[in-house]
């Protein structure tokens, strides 16, 4: 299951959203912030994230999904996992997904190009990412 983060930027530096206090006796409400996404709440799906975004008097957090494989927030479109064929994972994860895949045939054909194939692999996938 997709999980999605609130991320804010200050100073170029990620901000995520961790919950809102509002019990200050001054009246005022405090957010809680972590510049780790570890410690960032976790929602379970766009609807509660929009909910709590719509609850801050600021729109500078943004909805973002987590990859369920490495735990890492992402933008843009996802890649669908091929272990499952419908898990959306980041785009970084897909790419590993299909190298191990490559890696696996390769290696099962017999192919004695097999390193050649390899590093010809990782430079497209350089040139295609901008690496």
């Amino acid at each position: 299951m997709t999980m999605f983060v609130l991320k804010a930027f200050w100073d170029n530096e990620p901000a995520y959203y961790m919950n809102i206090n509002d019990t200050i006796p001054s009246g005022m409400t405090f957010v809680h912030l972590t510049t780790h996404i570890d410690s960032a709440t976790k929602f379970n799906s766009v609807e509660e994230a929009e909910e709590a975004c719509s609850s801050l008097d600021t729109d500078a957090f943004k909805i973002y999904p987590v990859c369920p494989i490495c735990g890492k927030d992402y933008d843009g479109h996802p890649a669908i996992s091929r272990k499952d064929n419908k898990t959306k994972i980041c785009s970084h994860c897909g790419i590993g997904e299909a190298f191990l895949d490559f890696i696996k045939n390769q290696k099962n054909s017999n192919d004695p190009d097999f390193g050649k194939a390899v590093l010809d692999f990782i430079e497209k996938q350089k040139k295609a990412t901008n690496l």
